[in-house]
């Protein structure tokens, strides 16, 4: 009975090929194969395919590879070491205290006594595995210049540097009509207000206006409401002599300001083209300051400066702006992600094909990693010829039932 709780337990563990597997834990672990004298168990397969990055598994092939895989991979640490140890490899403890305090305090953590206790025989055991694999080195050939140069010439494609571009930006909005819905019921409150304060300078301002206002509906009504707003806002500060009218005054700005910012999108794309016109030949400094005053875009406060990009970094539609426009100059305003765009290029560099001087320190780290690679793979290959390794369970198989 207990054996077959067991099996249902860990075929419930590892038949979700794609959900987390310590969420579900285990009653008892399982033994499921001797490498010489060591155990490798379910759990540690688990745990290891659970350590591992990449996409989870969408398929019951794909689990079963990838179970195998870390059942292989535990093997050759086994073995490693085994060997090791046979070879009388002796590791600094203290050095590996001191590196499991520094990790600690490098990711800001406090650890446990059980969790040093187990961060250092991580870190022994991986020790010993990098000594067992220093005396295989010799078998495989050390990474020679001719070889980068050659590995170089067939990763000319990875090489290749992007178009790059500097550049700011002005972006501006067309408003949501629920925001001219909610400007044009201010200003009519606003011209409401004015009838009622007894202030001359204001009433100069009303008496014109309102048998014209009470006529109008629409776009004309809206637009003289607009007018009025504008012409209240713009009389001078002792022009008004109530406290009524002073206050009134100074809601006429802030409405002032948010009928600045009210535009339809051909509204918009008309006020931005006048803007480059005004852009036209300047540096970049002056477009920086329109920026500033009138952007509604990202990074105003900078100047809308959005630095070096490459294509594909934003939107197609900047891409083809700002790569057919040269350094220097002013792009034509364009359409991107509902905001009507317009570029300044500060800089360009066109796409170029990295130097191997100037890659050469990449492609040997690649083949460095490749040669430990090999190194393992032929370590393994022979301490295994040599190895008494038997599975008490066949993996595949739990995984499959």
């Amino acid at each position: 009975m207990r054996v077959a709780l067991l099996l249902i337990t860990c075929l419930a563990v590892i038949s979700a090929a794609a959900e987390p597997l310590a969420s579900r834990g285990m009653l008892v672990d399982r033994s499921i194969r001797y490498v010489n004298e060591d155990v490798i168990t379910l759990g540690d397969v688990i745990e290891r395919v659970q350590a591992r990055r990449g996409p989870a598994p969408t398929s019951i092939d794909e689990t079963v590879a990838i179970y195998r895989e870390a059942l292989d991979e535990l093997t050759g640490d086994a073995l490693l070491v085994q060997f090791a140890e046979e070879k009388q490899v002796q590791i600094d403890r203290a050095d590996i205290s001191l590196m499991v305090l520094d990790q600690a305090r490098a990711g800001n953590r406090q650890l446990s006594l059980d969790e040093q206790g187990r961060a250092r025989r991580r870190l022994e055991r991986r020790e010993k595995m990098n000594a067992a694999l220093s005396f295989f080195d010799g078998r495989v050939p050390q990474v020679s210049p001719a070889q980068a140069l050659v590995s170089y010439q067939e990763r000319l494609v990875e090489f290749r540097r992007p178009a790059r571009a500097r550049i700011l930006q002005i972006a501006f909005r067309a408003s949501d009509p629920a925001e001219g819905e909610a400007i044009a019921a201010a200003a009519t409150d606003l011209f409401r207000m004015a009838q009622e304060v007894p202030d001359e300078a204001i009433a100069a301002l009303v008496a014109p206006r309102l048998e014209a206002l009470l006529a109008a509906t629409g776009d004309d009504r809206s637009r003289m409401l607009g007018e009025f707003t504008k012409e209240l806002a713009d009389l001078a500060a002792d022009a008004t002599t109530s406290v009524k009218g002073k206050r009134l005054r100074e809601d006429a700005i802030a409405l002032r300001a948010r009928l600045a910012t009210l535009r339809s999108p051909e509204q918009a794309e008309t006020a931005l083209n006048a803007l480059r016109e005004e852009l036209a030949g300047k540096d970049v400094e002056a477009f920086k300051e329109r920026a500033r005053a009138l952007s509604q875009g990202p990074r105003v406060q900078d100047g809308g400066d959005l630095g070096w990009i490459e294509p594909g970094y934003f939107t197609p539609a900047l891409d083809a702006a700002v790569f057919a426009t040269q350094s220097g100059a002013l792009t034509p305003v364009f359409w991107s992600q509902g905001l009507v765009c317009l570029v300044f290029v500060q800089e360009r560099q066109e796409a170029a094909q990295r130097s191997f001087s100037e890659v050469s320190g990449e492609v040997e780290a690649k083949l460095r990693k490749q040669r430990q690679d090999q190194v393992r793979k032929r370590a393994i290959e022979i301490l295994r010829s040599r190895a008494m390794i038997h599975d008490l369970a066949d993996l595949p198989s739990l995984i499959r039932s």
